[in-house]
C-alpha cells in the first residue's frame, strides 16, 4: 500500500492536472480530431496498414505487367508516388497543427515552473534571512558574519539572469 501524500503535494498535483483538463477543454471538437489523428498515425496499425498498402498496390501492378495486361500504374509507379506525397502533406499538416497547440500546454508548464522557482527562491531567501536575525538575536550563538548567506538573501532578477544566461551562450558559441 502507498503512503498518502503530503497535502501540499497533493494540492500541486491536483492544480497542473487541472491545469491540463482545462487544456483539453478547451480543444475544439476539430483540435480534437487532429489529436486523434496525430495518435493513429504514429500507431503500429497505421504503419503496418501503409505498407500493405503499399506492397499490394506493387504486387498488383507487377502482376499486371508481367501476365501481359496493362498496369494501372506503370513503373516506376508515378501515381503511388503522388499519392504517398500528398499523403506526407497531409500528415505534415496535422502534426504542425497539434504540436502548436499542444505548446501553449509546455509554455503554460513552463510559466508554472517559474513561477515556483521564482516563490521558492523567495521562500529559501526569507529563510536564511530568519536565521541569520536569529543568530544576531540570540544571545547563546555566536554573531558572525557569514558573506555568502548574506548573499543567498537577495534575490534575483529573472530579467537580468536571462541576460547573462543569453550573454554567456553567445560567448560559448560564438554567435552574435
Amino acid at each position: 500500500m502507498k503512503e498518502p501524500l503530503p497535502l501540499h503535494v497533493e494540492d500541486t498535483v491536483r492544480s497542473v492536472a487541472e491545469i491540463q483538463a482545462e487544456h483539453h477543454r478547451r480543444a475544439t471538437p476539430f483540435e480534437q480530431r487532429m489529436r486523434s489523428a496525430v495518435g493513429f498515425v504514429g500507431s503500429a496499425p497505421f504503419v503496418v496498414g501503409v505498407t500493405a498498402g503499399i506492397t499490394v498496390w506493387l504486387a498488383v501492378n507487377l502482376v499486371l505487367r508481367l501476365s501481359g495486361h496493362r498496369p494501372i500504374d506503370p513503373l516506376p509507379f508515378y501515381g503511388l508516388q503522388g499519392v504517398i506525397t500528398v499523403a506526407a502533406f497531409y500528415v505534415t499538416l496535422i502534426i504542425l497543427a497539434t504540436q502548436r497547440r499542444e505548446s501553449r500546454l509546455s509554455e503554460a508548464r513552463a510559466q508554472l515552473t517559474l513561477q515556483v522557482a521564482a516563490q521558492t527562491e523567495l521562500k529559501a531567501s526569507k529563510t536564511i534571512e530568519l536565521i541569520m536575525e536569529l543568530r544576531r538575536d540570540a544571545p547563546a550563538m555566536p554573531n558572525r558574519s557569514d558573506e555568502a548567506a548574506e548573499e543567498m538573501t537577495k534575490t534575483s532578477d529573472p530579467k537580468h539572469v536571462l541576460d547573462a544566461l543569453a550573454e554567456a551562450q553567445e560567448r560559448l558559441t560564438g554567435d552574435d
